[in-house]
């Protein structure tokens, strides 16, 4: 079943992550873009980002050209392990 990764930033939270940083700055990418890359590259997830400024749309856009190696799609497993069971969306 499809899951859907909608505020798939976290509001932007989730590009201050140190971890997520480190991990982008040395695969050559901005957290935005591997972040996207990263949910992009599951099958079974539907990723729905927005922006309202022109660089944030370059970094949507560019995950789609970013290569994903098997070392990184691990390491940003290990980060965000899925949820064990259903959650409900927040609101935002």
């Amino acid at each position: 079943m499809p899951v859907m990764a909608y505020s798939p930033f976290d509001e932007g939270r989730l590009l201050e992550n140190g971890a997520l940083l480190r991990i982008a700055r040395d695969a050559g990418t901005s957290p935005a873009s591997l972040a996207l890359s990263w949910l992009i590259a599951h099958r079974d997830v539907i990723a729905v980002p927005k922006s309202a400024r022109i660089e944030h749309v370059d970094a949507i856009a560019s995950a789609a050209g970013f290569r994903m190696t098997a070392e990184v799609m691990t390491a940003i497993d290990r980060m965000f392990p899925p949820p064990r069971k259903r959650t409900p969306l927040a609101m935002i």
